[in-house]
């Protein structure tokens, strides 16, 4: 690597990191940074950082518990600075633990550590895949970043598209295939996943999987609130280590849950924190009662809320435009409203709180749960879920009928297989065989009631189901990396820290008898009744709602 080469690429990556841009070589190992800093201890950061001169890092990560993490490597021997930088942190745990230290990591981190005296190169993406990690291996070449078009610049790196996942694009609106990307040459690390590289050669591993071998159990329907509660509050809480923070507020429960939370963080904090709400609207274009009830959570939690009208948006606006297109293609045609309402928000905030992706996270099925059940010897609880479940839904003759036209090839709400496809590149690609792979064969429901979708890409091998639920999320990921970092804030997603899903996966009981497991939105009395009665629970406290 060449150092003009390599301060050409950190130059490129201006435009996600204003605040700095530095590099660090040592012979043909060369590390780059472009800083946006978003936490109140990245306000003195500098990246490549290094811990006594032998390991050196690169990293877009905020790390969630800090005081828990800080106590660990303290009584494994570290000394930690209170105020470490997130990125010093991840140093002294690779110090600390080699390799297996991103099993002790929480929150949303890309990283590459460079060991100059093992002549090893570490890197790891978090556990849901929040942030983007790409590389490129060609020969004596290995090159990463945490934005695909990066590695475009370099000069050795072919533009030949990978035609599986544009074949995945066209067919189910994204690439399935977590461990690729659009691009032939330029793999990317999946969630949860690291990836080591030395003189043996690379090593992939997957450091942790969904915990479905447990379940939480409580008397009362009170206590999984009550746990849900704590662990939205503290994952709002580790995401608001700044003086101001927005929150794209829209009418339903997940956003307005997330802006009450960070009120009442922001209350009893040592530091009031400046939280303003932003609400994408429709005035006249299409019937859109969205700002009326953004307006009504935002005067009941007493917050400023700014109202972005989307109306002049045409489709697929700036598709041709470099400064507005993704490096990986998208299904939104209104992509460019959603681009500038960030860019309207970072001229205030560096940190956007937004409850957007969530509902695809888990997707819940009835009968492997009745059967989980079963396995477990679980009865009390199985006659009393299946008569709530029939209470709330009478005889599903309407599944049944659904399910049978869809094994003997028959319901008409069945995707049907594209018939504009080149012929030569439908045959190439083996388009068919895929559409059959993931479409025409019947779905056989998870052993576990619980179906964990990536919050930030597909699952390796999905099925048709976990295609359409990962397609939102990996979309949201993308568009929010990418406005986030041309507009100068980061994106974050409270309800995707790792101890919540994994909540989520060991303490649903699923039956989605509730309107908010049914709908999508609500009016503020609803929220406020929520938590109200979530008040009462927890014993009062001085919530501001």
């Amino acid at each position: 690597m060449e150092q003009a080469l390599l301060q050409s690429l950190v130059a490129f990556l201006s435009y996600r990191g204003p605040d700095s841009r530095e590099f660090w070589m040592d012979g043909s190992i060369g590390l780059g940074h472009a800083m946006l800093r978003t936490t109140n201890e990245s306000l003195d950061e500098r990246q490549p950082g290094n811990l006594d001169g032998r390991f050196w890092i690169t990293a877009d990560a905020r790390l969630d518990g800090r005081a828990e993490f800080i106590a660990e490597l303290e009584r494994s021997g570290r000394v930690v600075r209170p105020n470490a930088h997130d990125s010093e942190l991840i140093l002294h745990a690779y110090a600390t633990w080699g390799t297996p230290c991103v099993e002790h990591l929480r929150g949303d981190f890309s990283f590459a550590i460079w060991d100059a005296q093992n002549k090893q190169l570490f890197c790891a993406r978090d556990h849901l895949g929040i942030k983007p990690f790409y590389y490129l291996q060609q020969g004596d070449l290995f090159l990463l970043s945490n934005t695909l078009n990066c590695i475009r610049v370099h000069p050795e790196v072919s533009g030949e598209l990978n035609e599986a996942a544009i074949g995945d694009f066209l067919l189910f609106g994204l690439n399935c295939d977590n461990a690729t990307t659009s691009f032939r040459d330029i793999q990317r690390l999946p969630p949860a996943h690291s990836l080591s590289i030395s003189p043996e050669g690379p090593k992939l591993r997957r450091y942790w999987t969904p915990p479905t071998d447990g379940r939480i159990r409580y008397r009362k329907p009170e206590e999984y609130i009550e746990n849900f509660h704590s662990l939205l509050e503290a994952a709002v809480t580790d995401r608001l280590r700044t003086d101001r923070a927005g929150i794209l507020l829209s009418r339903g429960l997940d956003s307005s849950s997330l802006a009450a939370v960070a009120k009442d963080v922001s209350a009893r904090g040592a530091q009031t924190i400046d939280i303003r709400c932003y609400a994408p609207i429709f005035e006249s274009l299409i019937p859109d009662r969205e700002g009326e009830y953004a307006r009504e959570v935002a005067e009941f939690l007493r917050l400023p809320v700014k109202f972005m009208a989307l109306d002049q948006v045409q489709l697929f606006a700036g598709w041709d435009n470099p400064e507005f297109s993704l490096p990986e293609p998208v299904e939104d045609p209104l992509f460019r409203g959603f681009l500038d309402s960030c860019r309207n928000v970072s001229a205030d905030c560096r940190v956007l709180l937004s409850g957007k992706g969530v509902d695809n996270l888990l997707d819940f099925q009835m009968w492997p749960y009745a059967g989980d059940l079963r396995r477990n010897g679980e009865w009390r609880r199985l006659s009393s879920d299946m008569a709530n479940y029939f209470w709330i839904r009478p005889f599903p003759w309407r599944d049944i009928r659904t399910r049978v036209k869809k094994i003997i090839g028959k319901d008409p709400e069945m995707p049907i297989f594209p018939l504009w496809f080149n012929r030569e590149f439908l045959h190439r690609a083996k388009l068919q065989a895929r559409w059959k792979e993931l479409c025409e064969h019947p779905v056989v429901p998870s052993t576990h009631p619980i179906v964990v979708i990536s919050a930030g890409d597909p699952v390796s091998v999905p099925g048709p189901a976990d295609c359409k639920l990962s397609s939102c999320t990996s979309a949201v990921s993308l568009v929010l990396r990418k406005n986030a970092s041309a507009g100068g804030h980061g994106p974050a997603h409270p309800r995707t820290r790792s101890h919540a899903s994994e909540y989520a996966v060991r303490g649903q009981s699923g039956l989605g008898s509730t309107a908010e497991s049914r709908g999508r939105s609500a009016k503020p009395d609803a929220v406020e009744r929520g938590f109200r009665s979530l008040h009462r629970t927890l014993g009062g406290g001085g919530a501001a709602w």
